[in-house]
């Protein structure tokens, strides 16, 4: 069915950004003894000239287009993504002009299915998703990987720091790596960054890599003082089955006003939203 493409497509796009949470192990002080001075110097300088060049702003907003390959088949829809940062996530799938199908948003605490097609709702938390799925999704992951940050999911971007990455050099510039010693977690998590300092490849795998999750970057394009990705390549493998999901952009604007619509049509049923897990 139509309406099944399109809420799928929506659903999957915040779904595949997730994966599990992990926490901090031991105190920072006590990692990096075994670093040079040199190296503890080059180290923390390119780690703060990865932070200082992520894209930062209160608000983003872009027209994309979404190429998924789902199941053996593809779809392509267009899309306005918007970004309240640390507080909101909303994508608008509008495959014909003026229509919208689907609008998914997802906050701190839950995502929200809006089928206009059918007049429904769909809403869980991250814990109903975990149970339903197996995916520990997490608001503050989806948003890093959409916005192109380094990130360790279930530690605060206060809270991270240069000692919980493993940094090495790489041809294209330099390679970061969860440090196993300081963070807890099932999974690791790379950072590929080139000599732009930017975020160009992030990859999170299980420690058998039976699940990956994979986003490369590219066709930077300055806005503002940043330099934005338009091409998101997004690549999930469960185990069993892969999944891609290309995320192109076309318009993207920061730090504007945005109006973004949280409310739920008062005539809208709400959907059993164990049902959605037939989708995936």
């Amino acid at each position: 069915m139509l309406r099944n493409k399109y809420i799928k497509i929506a659903f999957f796009a915040f779904l595949c950004l997730a994966m599990f949470s992990c926490r901090a192990k031991k105190s920072v002080t006590e990692i990096g003894a075994t670093e040079t001075k040199s190296q503890k110097n080059e180290n923390s300088a390119v780690y703060n000239c990865v932070v200082n060049n992520e894209p930062s702003f209160s608000t983003f907003e872009a027209k994309a287009t979404l190429n998924m390959d789902y199941n053996g088949k593809s779809y392509n829809v267009k899309s306005t993504i918007k970004i309240l940062n640390d507080s909101c996530a909303f994508i608008s799938l509008q495959p014909f002009v003026g229509i919208e199908l689907v609008r998914v948003w997802a906050t701190p605490n839950r995502i929200v299915v809006i089928d206009r097609i059918n007049s429904n709702y769909y809403e869980a938390t991250y814990d109903e998703i975990r149970k339903m799925t197996g995916l520990f999704a997490d608001y503050q992951t989806l948003q890093s990987l959409l916005c192109d940050r380094l990130f360790l999911t279930g530690i605060s971007k206060e809270k991270l720091s240069k000692n919980m990455f493993e940094i090495s050099s790489s041809t294209d510039g330099y390679l970061f790596k969860s440090n196993s010693s300081l963070v807890s977690c099932p999974y690791l998590f790379q950072f590929s960054i080139d000599k732009n300092c930017r975020v160009c490849q992030t990859f999170v795998s299980e420690e058998k890599r039976v699940e990956t999750l994979s986003c490369r970057y590219s066709n930077f394009m300055q806005i503002e003082k940043y330099q934005i990705p338009f091409n998101l390549e997004f690549t999930s493998f469960d185990g069993k089955k892969m999944q891609k999901m290309n995320v192109i952009f076309t318009k993207v604007e920061l730090n504007k006003d945005i109006n973004v619509d949280l409310s739920i049509p008062s005539k809208y049923k709400k959907g059993d939203v164990s049902k959605l897990d037939s989708l995936f």
